[in-house]
């Protein structure tokens, strides 16, 4: 079997819920590392969302899947 290259995608992240889940998961540290991405359908959106999530203090920035 392949490994995947995420354990989570978060498709509809530029939407509100989307939005506030995304801030949750950058916030958070874990114990292991989670391999995760933003998923829509506009690319300039996630990368506005992801660089916004990046304006936060010691995040982890999620991967863009345009789908």
């Amino acid at each position: 079997m392949a490994a995947r290259p995420f354990d989570l995608v978060l498709y509809g992240a530029t939407g509100f819920v989307g939005r506030l889940a995304a801030a949750y998961l950058a916030a958070r540290r874990t114990r292991q590392k989670l391999r995760w991405a933003i998923a829509g359908r506009d690319a300039t959106k996630l990368a506005t969302l992801r660089d916004q999530l990046a304006s936060g203090a010691a995040v982890h920035l999620p991967e863009i899947v345009v789908a």
